[in-house]
């Protein structure tokens, strides 16, 4: 970041797209980088930053001339950040509430935020799944495909297996958790083919 001083705070005041601009193109990087830190997500933290500059420019009437530009932006886009969690941690309560399997929604939620579609054609990308799920555990691979394929409910599974539903879901949940990570790249496309 190249940019300091009053003048530019003035300058954006006044409407100046110029040296706001030059403000978007110089801070955008550090603010990018520093929102994904919070959020863990690239795409989740360019709308932020990009937020963030809107809100700016929007307001910019409203700005001090005195306003240090460095703190002002990296306070408003931490609070973006902290409005960003707030609403997955209120959206996670309200799936508990629900009883649904709140990691296995979060995960189609980041899934479908990441979509690539051009990541591979339809016969890679099957062959990356099959490799990822034959990584799996014995018994976790034997659940995963009765759950997905079969589409077993968990307690079909439990007295099939001769295990309690417990020992399913905590084994389900493993399976996502490795997947999760061997597929990080194609969670979309995995669960549109493979997940109910």
């Amino acid at each position: 970041m190249k940019l300091s001083g009053f003048n530019i705070v003035k300058d954006i005041q006044e409407g100046n797209i110029k040296t706001f601009e030059e403000v978007f193109i110089n801070y955008y990087p550090f603010l990018q980088k520093f929102a994904e830190g919070y959020v863990n997500n690239k795409d989740e933290a360019s709308d932020i930053v990009q937020s963030v500059f809107l809100s700016v420019w929007e307001r910019k009437e409203k700005l001090k001339t005195d306003t240090n530009l460095n703190n002002y932006l990296i306070t408003l886009t931490k609070n973006q950040c902290l409005n960003f969690i707030k609403h997955l941690k209120a959206k996670q309560t309200y799936l508990q509430s629900q009883s649904y399997n709140v990691n296995e929604l979060l995960l189609n939620y980041y899934a479908l935020e990441n979509l690539n579609e051009n990541k591979l054609i339809l016969n890679e990308l099957t062959a990356v799944i099959e490799n990822a799920i034959n990584s799996l555990p014995e018994q976790c691979k034997e659940i995963f495909r009765m759950s997905r394929f079969e589409n077993m409910k968990y307690q079909e599974i439990a007295d099939k297996m001769d295990i309690s539903v417990k020992t399913v879901e905590k084994k389900m949940s493993i399976s996502l958790g490795i997947l999760r990570a061997a597929l990080k790249d194609y969670l979309m496309l995995f669960l549109f083919l493979y997940i109910r």
